[in-house]
């Protein structure tokens, strides 16, 4: 790397990491079910919602509790299931088109980060009809807010979710117990493939670095919420090496 360039990006990430505390980033509201959403709808005031998902989510039944519930709740919800992995310019073309002729008030994201994006480049574009997504590209691109990220389900649902999927859980399981057969289904498959529950490759001199810098995490311009501080990631090394007193 031209040295330069090398001197500039040294200076540019602490930088704008020392300014990161004093931009409007907002700390995400983080919900227990999908049931938290209909009064969350309700309380700003959005009846109709656009969800972008991909199609073999859709296809295994992975959102219908969700589009059940929202069309209980009386929200219309109309649906993009073309999301590919590593969305396209084409994919966010047309999860903006869909929320503009479905008259929708706010997107929901179901999946992975594929789903993410293209539901947040569609956000972005909605909100500046007149750029492109290559032209809201890189950082301060886009300043107006795009709408609520919502996090959900409960951990148990999607495990009994994914089990139910894979085949592996009784569709009449309640939650709890589909989660349980699903993890144990797991550990059934790692024995059977030799994958080690524990990493005895870690040293347990390494792990309080390990936890440092996982806390401050390894990309400082992409501010995300911390689920867990030095010390909690220090346990879960801890748990994920093989350490008799862990």
């Amino acid at each position: 790397m031209n040295i330069v360039v090398k001197c500039y990006c040294r200076t540019f990430q602490p930088a704008f990491r020392l300014a990161m505390p004093f931009m409007p980033y907002r700390e995400p509201e983080r919900f227990d079910s999908i049931q938290a959403l209909p009064p969350l709808l309700e309380r700003i005031q959005i009846r109709s919602v656009l969800l972008v998902t991909d199609r073999p989510l859709r296809e295994a039944g992975a959102t219908r509790p969700l589009e059940d519930l929202l069309a209980r709740s009386g929200v219309r919800c109309a649906v993009y299931d073309g999301t590919r992995a590593n969305p396209t310019v084409h994919n966010v073309e047309d999860a903006r088109e869909q929320y503009l002729s479905g008259q929708c008030q706010g997107i929901i994201a179901f999946g992975g980060g594929s789903s993410m994006d293209c539901a947040k480049a569609a956000g972005a574009r909605i909100v500046y009809p007149k750029r492109s997504v290559n032209q809201m590209k890189g950082l301060l691109r886009v300043l107006l807010p795009i709408g609520l990220e919502l996090y959900g389900a409960s951990v148990y649902r999607k495990l009994w979710e994914l089990g139910r999927c894979a085949g592996v859980v009784d569709e009449a399981a309640a939650e709890q117990a589909g989660a349980v057969a699903f993890i144990a289904a797991i550990r059934d498959l790692n024995r059977r493939l030799n994958i080690p529950e524990k990493l005895p490759e870690i040293r347990r001199e390494d792990i309080p670095a390990m936890a440092a810098h996982a806390a401050r995490e390894a990309n400082p311009l992409y501010p995300v919420h911390k689920l867990m501080d030095a010390a909690e990631l220090e346990q879960f090394y801890l748990k994920a090496a093989d350490w008799s007193e862990a």
